[in-house]
């Protein structure tokens, strides 16, 4: 597969515009919701639609709407959907992906620098660097 396939192609399904690991991982449970609700067979377009409007935008929204700011809908779904792997795990039974963003928003969001935070970051120097700069120049 070439690179950006998994990008596109969930685009194409669902509209959701993600970088290519978490288009992935979002697939691999686009697939899994087919497999569960027996619909393998049935139109890909709409059994995306119907997984989108019934998995991935609860997920996405269960959020407290204080805490959206910390991360994008598409990284906190894909983060649940690791969380729930490991909430799984740890239990020795597959976990209810609506537990696991409960679980995930109660102990993991809460701890997570806001993204404004991370990603708004101003890279211009900073005083104390240009400071030790000079000295070290001078």
């Amino acid at each position: 597969m070439d690179a950006g396939y998994h990008s596109r192609r969930l685009m194409e399904l669902t509209g959701l515009d993600v970088e290519e690991n978490q288009a992935r991982r979002l697939l691999n449970d686009l697939d899994a919701y087919s497999a569960s609700t027996d619909r393998q067979n049935d139109d890909e377009a709409q059994v995306a639609h119907d997984w989108v409007s019934e998995v991935y935008t609860p997920v996405t929204l269960a959020a407290p709407r204080s805490l959206r700011r910390k991360i994008e809908p598409a990284e906190l779904f894909h983060e649940v959907l690791e969380h729930r792997w490991y909430m799984s795990e740890f239990s020795g039974n597959d976990v209810n992906i609506m537990d696991a963003v409960a679980d995930y928003v109660a102990t993991v969001l809460p701890n997570k620098p806001d993204e404004d935070a991370v990603v708004g970051l101003d890279t211009q120097e900073m005083p104390i660097v240009a400071d030790i700069d000079a000295g070290r120049k001078g």
